[in-house]
């Protein structure tokens, strides 16, 4: 349950229990609940008592019943057809849910300015990195110690200066003895299996397909692109078709070290993936980590 939801029904902090234990899966860290507190639920004719972990997080949504009360109610949902039904004394009941009601909070969820379209981390009580390739040093929250790999000054390991003399050395050993695995670069691996990560576009068959217009580049992007294709090229990462059915145009965008991002412009192939408006799979997804399924 979500505070706001507490809130609303008229509880203070003096009605929850303790609780200890974390909940996974909301955002990159654990999340403590303030406390608990077992409430009855009513649904239909039935009324069963549940016990609820109150955490201070926002939320689109009021509260989250795990299975432990389906299974309690011997509930069978369907979120496809927006339905709950369970068994009775008299009969099979069933809820209904909106449509509506659905995509209206899936279009709130998923709708942020552009401005905030960044990924970015955010530690409480830390600053925020501005931008990740500056420099470790001055990124780190404590002091680091330069390690170079045959006195190459581009290529280095960063590592903790307060460690003793016996963990330097042990930490020092295995990296260097496991150096070839590192890549420096994304141009140091060429050929990823498709076994390890592979992605693919969920195109529409119904949609046309569409050529864009060519567009001209501005003086200083020429090169930048043709760099950018070639290192691609020799690493195997992209390859070149004769008669494509897609055509995007190139999009160059300048980093903040003044160097040069290569893009390309996906805008019509992403109006051809259709979108999921049911947000109700993430829902699964926190409820079976809540559950550790």
């Amino acid at each position: 349950m979500y505070h706001k939801t507490f809130i609303k029904l008229g509880f203070t902090d003096s009605y929850l229990s303790p609780a200890k234990y974390p909940l996974f899966s909301f955002n990159a860290n654990p999340e403590y609940p303030l406390g608990k507190i077992t409430l009855p639920v009513q649904a239909g004719t039935r009324s069963v008592n549940v016990e609820f972990l109150v955490v201070k997080l926002p939320s689109l949504y009021n509260l989250i019943m795990d299975r432990t009360w389906l299974h309690t109610m011997q509930a069978v949902p369907s979120t496809y057809h927006q339905l709950l039904r369970f068994s009775t004394e008299c009969g099979i009941e069933q809820i209904r849910g909106s449509q509506k009601s659905t995509q209206a909070c899936y279009l709130l969820a998923t709708k942020k300015p552009k401005e905030l379209e960044v990924h970015s981390i955010e530690v409480p009580d830390r600053e925020s990195l501005e931008d990740i390739i500056g420099i470790p040093s001055e990124k780190a929250t404590e002091a680091l110690h330069q390690i170079e790999i045959d006195g190459n000054l581009d290529k280095f390991f960063m590592i903790g200066a307060f460690l003793d003399k016996v963990q330097r050395q042990e930490l020092v050993a295995f990296l260097l003895g496991n150096i070839d695995v590192v890549a420096w670069s994304q141009y140091e691996m060429p050929e990823v299996d498709p076994s390890v990560a592979q992605h693919r576009l969920n195109v529409d068959p119904k949609c046309k397909l569409i050529i864009q217009r060519s567009r001209r580049s501005a003086v200083g992007h020429g090169s930048a692109v043709i760099e950018e294709v070639d290192q691609l090229l020799d690493i195997g990462a992209i390859c070149e078709v004769t008669y494509p059915t897609w055509l995007s145009n190139i999009v160059v965008v300048k980093k903040k070290n003044g160097s040069w991002r290569v893009c390309v412009d996906s805008t019509d192939l992403h109006k051809a993936c259709p979108k999921d408006y049911f947000s109700l799979l993430r829902i699964d997804k926190l409820v079976d980590a809540m559950a550790h399924h």
